[in-house]
């Protein structure tokens, strides 16, 4: 029996190690060997050793399974970033299956799962009864997020409502984040009621009304919310008294369904939240008449982004009064297209507001990236940001020379580097305009233009200025032309005339055009082949050689001809194929990365 039990000890050794099948052959073929006359304990010994070598096998197998397991790449991950990333997944009304897919990975995702509190604190009224529950059970005492959707105000629909919100009434003390979306009067008198209990914990309001409350304020939180950061309110009117603004960082109003608030109110609600980082404001205002003559300036020192939808005359008064040097991000919709000469006035002193936070914003920067189209304008440097909605065509020219002037008067000695797109198709704005913003100091522009009229850009950049070719650009090194048909290819024909003709003009050293579509049909007699090939010939003779990092030209004669990127024609390679450029250039140039 002892030598029976060394073997069957090394047997299980062999099983573990990967020998299985093999082993358990051979463990087979002892226990027949038993005598069946043997004794009944001896019998009974045998059970009882087999039982621990089972015991003993199982145990081995799991310390097998556990380093298998601590030895995948997933496994060795701290719980904490595992954590991070299951909330980062289940974000959204699908939390709750989120959680028992990620749970199916693995019984170790399963468990850690089911042990984390927090992954449980979000709760919808979406749900049904038993997962909220679940999720409110499993939560512990972790701060919750509550989510309350009125999609429809039927009465079943309002009895399971009522029912979700006793079920999170007695967690009120755990609230931290709620959201609310109503439609029905009924609904709101539900929240008001709901929210008369103290909440010591929540940092974060957001309540959307459809239809809106009107004049009526409503008596939100009267127990105190003093940790209350981030507030939203749509179509609700703001209690301006309320004790909840004093801390507020956040603070969104939107009023499309309601009259709007008057300029003392505005003001006054922003008094009282002195540590403002983002502030939101889109709603319909009152009459200028309501606007008081004098008001004293409200101080934000902390805010750094600013989000209007106003009409003009509010945007005017909100601007005159606000103080915030920090700000940085400036989102300006106006919502009023009435071209009166007064209106235009009225945004031009709102915009002309943002002049010293511009200046400061363009002096510390190295780079600067202005898009203009007929309503709109974006403009951002290193660290800032404005964009400018404009509804109204007379806006776009006044706006704009604006803004550009002041890139031309506080552009910083060293030059940025300027990145412009231009895009639309009937642009109604000077291209003085646009040139005022290429300082003589810039050094990097890159241009790019979607459609639109041109024709004066391409006369600035590539005619004579007077009567001599002076580049306006003197200290210009790096120009990057992007979709600019017919500014490419005039700017490089005049640069090659005022290079022979005017003693002492200098290109820029690196000067790339990128999609170059030339066609002599659609760009007239200047763009003719012979023209080109005898643009290219004179670069020759001045450099040796140019390199076409890729040109495209197909669709000639039913044949495809392309030449593609980073061949280095000489002259002589010129001269071998000149006949078939020449041809080519009758048909249709796609792209074309002309390195000078």
């Amino acid at each position: 029996m002892e030598d029976f039990m060394d073997q069957a000890m090394n047997i299980i050794d062999f099983l573990v190690e990967g020998a299985s099948r093999a082993a358990r052959l051979q463990f087979s073929e002892n226990t027949s060997r038993l005598d069946a006359s043997e004794s009944e304990g001896e019998f009974l010994l045998f059970q009882s050793l087999l039982k621990m070598f089972e015991e003993r096998i199982q145990f081995r197998l799991r310390v097998k399974v556990q380093q298998h397991n601590a030895n995948i790449p997933i496994h060795r991950l701290p719980d904490e970033l595992l954590i991070r990333i299951f909330r980062f997944y289940s974000l959204g009304n699908n939390h709750y299956s989120a959680l028992h897919t990620i749970a199916l990975v693995s019984p170790v995702w399963a468990n850690l799962v089911s042990n984390t509190s927090s992954l449980w604190a979000i709760v919808h009224s979406d749900h049904p009864r038993r997962i909220y529950q679940e999720c409110l059970s499993k939560s512990g005492t972790s701060p919750l997020t509550v989510t309350f959707n009125d999609v429809r105000s039927d009465w079943s629909r309002m009895f399971i409502l009522d029912a979700y919100a006793l079920s999170v009434l007695t967690h009120a003390e755990r609230w931290r984040a709620l959201r609310f979306t109503v439609t029905s009067p009924m609904s709101l008198e539900a929240l008001e009621r709901l929210l008369k209990v103290p909440v010591p914990l929540l940092e974060d309001l957001e309540i959307k009304y459809s239809i809106g409350t009107g004049d009526r304020e409503l008596d939100i939180f009267p127990s105190g919310a003093s940790r209350l950061r981030h507030l939203s309110l749509t179509n609700i009117m703001v209690p301006p008294g309320s004790e909840l603004l004093s801390g507020l960082v956040t603070l969104t109003i939107s009023l499309s369904q309601i009259p709007g608030l008057s300029a003392q109110q505005i003001l006054y609600v922003l008094r009282a939240c002195p540590d403002l980082i983002q502030l939101e404001l889109r709603f319909a205002y009152q009459d200028e008449s309501l606007i008081p003559p004098d008001t004293h300036k409200v101080d934000l020192p902390k805010l750094i982004n600013l989000d209007l939808k106003l009409r003009p005359d509010a945007m005017q008064h909100i601007l005159s009064r606000v103080y915030a040097p920090s700000c940085t991000t400036f989102n300006i919709e106006s919502i009023y297209s009435d071209t009166r000469s007064a209106k235009i006035s009225l945004l031009s002193e709102a915009t002309e507001h943002l002049t010293p936070n511009l200046t400061k914003a363009i002096q510390r920067s190295t780079t600067l990236a202005i898009e203009i189209s007929p309503s709109s304008l974006t403009f951002a440097t290193n660290d800032a940001s404005i964009r400018l909605l404009l509804l109204g065509d007379k806006f776009a020219p006044q706006t704009f020379e604006w803004l550009l002037d002041r890139v031309h008067m506080y552009t910083s000695p060293a030059g940025p580097s300027v990145s412009l797109r231009v895009s639309g198709a009937d642009l109604r704005f000077s291209t003085i305009c646009i040139m005022a913003l290429l300082s003589r100091s810039i050094t990097h522009l890159s241009l790019r233009l979607d459609g639109g009229d041109t024709r004066g850009l391409v006369t600035h950049l590539s005619e004579p200025c007077e009567t001599t070719f002076k580049w306006p650009l003197p200290n210009l090194q790096v120009l990057s032309l992007l979709e600019c048909r017919e500014v490419s290819w005039k700017i490089c024909c005049s640069w090659s005339r005022a290079e022979r003709e005017e003693e002492g003009f200098r290109r820029p050293t690196n000067c790339r055009s990128g999609f170059l579509s030339c066609s002599s049909q659609k760009l007239g007699g200047w763009m003719r082949p012979r023209s080109l090939k005898r643009s290219l010939m004179r670069s020759f003779q001045r450099r040796g050689s140019v390199v076409f990092k890729e040109i495209n030209i197909f669709n000639y004669q039913g044949k495809n001809i392309i030449y593609r990127s980073g061949r280095v024609v000489t002259a002589g390679v010129l001269a071998l194929c000149s006949k078939s450029l020449d041809s080519a250039m009758r048909g249709l140039m796609s792209r074309l990365v002309w390195m000078f």
